[in-house]
């Protein structure tokens, strides 16, 4: 079955569009800190990619302390 998007419905599980509840994913409940840390430690490249994962992540990695652009 394919999956499509999914929201979020309070806290500890969503629903995709079809109503079936699904459980939350665990970065879901890490606090914008701890995923700024864990993010700090990836190349800046693939952090901004990850700009696409969700509407939370989109301006997350411009919260980075700093960005390290190599060619």
């Amino acid at each position: 079955m394919k999956r499509m998007a999914r929201g979020s419905y309070g806290y500890g599980h969503t629903y995709d569009y079809g109503g079936e509840q699904q459980p939350e994913d665990k970065l879901t409940s890490l606090s914008d800190d701890l995923l700024i840390s864990i993010l700090s430690h990836i190349d800046t490249k693939q952090v901004v990619q990850s700009s696409i994962l969700s509407k939370r992540w989109v301006n997350l990695w411009t919260l980075l302390p700093v960005l390290n652009f190599t060619c």
